[in-house]
């Protein structure tokens, strides 16, 4: 069954390699081999409508638009520089209460407990493109709110100078 492409969150069990573009490389890679009978730990991925509504919540469409068309890539200060104002943007940013609560439940859903807040964006692990240790993960988080905010650090660290710079260069829509 196809996930719903305006779900905020699915747990990997729902999710097959076709589902890159709503889970992330390694959420459609996980999902895939759990499909496959191989053993991965309980979990779930908080899909792309969730970061769409966390950007229009903050008002940050304009200024990614602006990093990643009008900021030159053959100016790697400039480049880095925006690239840490909207990274900083991002973490300072509000999560949508109905995006965090649906982060809450889909937490409660595996057991809540200790677990590991990982990045997995769409360009993530591509034939061409790899992003190795340029996205934040996050080690040990406990609890609904910190797991929120581990999420938050993902969707900021897009946004790290060394993964826009690597995106410019390797022409991958952002």
């Amino acid at each position: 069954m196809p996930i719903d492409p305006n779900a905020l969150t699915a747990n990997l069990d729902a999710i097959g390699s076709a589902d890159l573009a709503l889970a992330g490389g390694k959420g459609a890679s996980l999902g895939a081999m759990l499909g496959a009978g191989l053993p991965v730990p309980e979990g779930f991925a908080v899909l792309t409508q969730a970061y769409r509504e966390f950007v229009d919540h903050n008002g940050f469409a304009e200024p990614v638009r602006h990093l990643v068309e009008d900021v030159p890539a053959d100016d790697p200060d400039a480049l880095a520089k925006a690239a840490q104002v909207l990274k900083d943007r991002f973490l300072a940013g509000a999560i949508p209460s109905h995006v965090s609560d649906a982060i809450a439940a889909a937490y409660a859903d595996i057991g809540a407990g200790l677990v590991v807040v990982r990045s997995s964006a769409t360009a993530e692990d591509l034939p061409g493109a790899s992003f190795a240790g340029q996205h934040d993960s996050f080690l040990n988080v406990e609890g609904s709110q910190d797991v929120a905010e581990a999420v938050r650090g993902c969707w900021a660290s897009l946004w790290n100078p060394r993964a826009v710079s690597y995106r410019k260069r390797v022409g991958l829509d952002t």
